[in-house]
């Protein structure tokens, strides 16, 4: 099988001019895409992202919010978590301990487990742009952190990331579409999921844009997946 992973990488302005391709699951049947699947790599890119603006290009960041609310969000987000962290904590402990089959973990752990998910005023933000409720721990807030800081944490380099550009995306009855684990984000047009249809992510954080969503059975499975339609 070729390795798909040699290919070059892109910029997010490169992906601007890519061919967007139709997506189609036949009734009774199951196609699964990523990194590492022949079908539809045509539509597979890896996509570098450099800047604060290509993660608004791309939508993960929305395009009427600054880079300075951005971080200022963020920034409070980290204090209300580590101030959450601390309430409970003993502070006799000094690492992460286990007996008597209880667990007590370090003031870092309990962090950065509060934190993973804690993007308070990130999501008041989002909410605020929107004109929808985004929640503390919704998918929507977890991924604008997620990029935003992996981007911070080496800003010469970027960050690299799995994209399949699509066109309609539907689903039969049926029948599933699995999106394999290492897809970051999926551009498609229309998605449309028919009377027991599935779409099944199994990526740890999937983004997924499209012009309109309709899922007749309400099929989408994924831990970790933020579904933005918008014009």
């Amino acid at each position: 099988m070729e390795n798909f992973k040699e290919r070059k990488l892109i910029s997010v302005k490169e992906l601007q001019r890519v061919k967007s391709i139709p997506l189609e699951v036949a009734e009774n049947s199951h196609i699964t895409i990523g990194p590492n699947e022949k079908m539809f790599s045509d539509a597979l890119h890896y996509v570098s992202i450099k800047s604060f603006e290509d993660l608004q290009e791309l939508s993960i960041i929305p395009q009427g919010l600054s880079k300075e609310s951005i971080l200022k969000a963020i920034s409070e987000d980290d204090d209300e978590s580590l101030t959450i962290a601390k309430k409970d904590y003993n502070f006799s402990k000094q690492s992460d301990c286990k007996c008597h089959d209880h667990v007590e973990h370090s003031l870092q752990t309990q962090y950065r487990n509060i934190r993973r998910k804690g993007n308070f005023q990130l999501a008041k933000l989002l909410t605020n742009h929107y004109g929808k409720q985004i929640l503390w721990d919704d998918f929507e807030a977890i991924h604008a952190y997620k990029m935003t800081m992996n981007l911070l944490k080496n800003p010469r380099l970027g960050l690299n990331v799995v994209y399949f550009s699509l066109d309609d995306i539907i689903i039969n009855t049926n029948s599933t579409l699995t999106v394999n684990s290492g897809t970051d984000l999926i551009k498609g047009r229309n998605l449309v999921i028919h009377t027991n249809g599935k779409m099944e992510i199994k990526s740890s954080y999937l983004f997924l844009k499209c012009k309109t969503a309709k899922a007749y059975s309400n099929k989408v499975e994924g831990r970790s997946t933020s579904i933005l339609t918008s014009k």
